[in-house]
């Protein structure tokens, strides 16, 4: 119960340094079975970092917004977009305004498409075309890697951090493995994994794996040569 509280409290920005903004679903604290509303962007905080105007903040919320989408794609299975999230759409707070809708919640992640902001995914440098051209460059790699197939053995490594999660997936003579660093800091790694390896998504080349540096809320795709 303490945990998910503090998870509560996190998403829907009450505790301290959140910058993620959300809202409670089913709220009944006689039940303690709230469940977290709200578009990815806005709970990866590039909705609060829009509002303060401060870039810092936008390329970290960005940052966080595709590290989790990458996460999610590395997973096996069939990944789904919620629609808004490839132009990382805001919540939307007019249900609040609208009588039959007020009441729940959900309807703050299922606004009207906004088909304005979906122009700006073709400008580069509009949080938009950042937003939506790394994850085209995310389903791009993954449709062409064979270690994202489904027949392909799928374990967790040992990082040596709490804060970083490494999936390892392998098929035949192949080897990927997917770094997700869910902290704000700079990290540096050991995986004690053998041979050189080359980043999907940005192209580093490492001739060994015994110092990889996680900037925050990042990833990496290391397939192995």
């Amino acid at each position: 119960m303490a945990h998910k509280k503090y998870l509560n409290d996190w998403f829907t920005g009450k505790w301290p340094g959140s910058d993620s903004r959300g809202e409670l679903y089913n709220d009944d604290p006689r039940l303690g079975d709230a469940r977290l509303c709200g578009t990815t962007a806005s709970l990866c905080g590039v909705e609060a970092a829009d509002f303060e105007q401060d870039p810092f903040k936008m390329e970290r919320a960005i940052g966080c917004d595709l590290m989790l989408h990458a996460w999610m794609l590395s997973q096996s299975g069939l990944p789904i977009l919620y629609s808004g999230d490839e132009i990382g759409q805001l919540n939307d707070y007019t249900y609040h305004d609208v009588p039959e809708k007020a009441a729940d919640s959900r309807y703050i992640h299922r606004g009207d498409f906004r088909w304005d902001l979906a122009e700006l995914r073709k400008d580069p440098d509009t949080r938009q075309g950042k937003q939506f051209a790394g994850l085209r460059r995310l389903e791009e790699l993954r449709a062409a890697e064979p270690c994202f197939s489904a027949e392909a053995r799928v374990c967790t490594l040992d990082t040596g951090s709490s804060h970083v999660l490494a999936i390892c997936r392998r098929l035949e003579d192949r080897e990927l493995i997917c770094l997700y660093n869910f902290s704000p800091e700079f990290l540096h790694l050991t995986i004690h994994r053998p041979g050189s390896f080359r980043e999907l998504m940005y192209g580093t080349r490492y001739a060994d794996l015994h110092d990889v540096e996680m900037y925050p809320y990042g990833f990496a795709w290391l397939l192995r040569d």
